[in-house]
């Protein structure tokens, strides 16, 4: 059981870690595969040890602060007509992305 709370907190070390890096400095460290296998055992042992809940475990939060270094950009809705051709839609969808 010692092993299993060790392992907790290992994961949730390890979780933080890989959310900072993705979120704060765009660096994956790791695939999402993995990322998500190491949360799958994490939920698992957490379930299976309640108390060893943590209000700031990884398990508990959806994403983190974004890095507010990124561009931000307002897109407006894109209303094409049946008439219209491809090249329309084409035009439509790309031409606020490089505008």
């Amino acid at each position: 059981m010692d092993k299993e709370i060790r392992r907790i907190a290992e994961l949730r070390e390890k979780l933080n870690h890989y959310n900072h890096m993705y979120y704060m400095e765009n660096i994956s460290e790791i695939s999402d595969t993995d990322f998500d296998m190491l949360l799958k055992e994490l939920e698992d042992l957490e379930r299976k040890h309640p108390e060893a809940y943590a209000e700031d475990s990884p398990t508990r939060r959806i994403g983190e602060d974004i890095n507010r270094e990124f561009e931000q950009k307002l897109f407006g809705i894109i209303t094409i007509g049946s008439g219209d051709g491809v090249e329309a839609v084409f035009y439509a969808i790309l031409a606020p992305l490089f505008s």
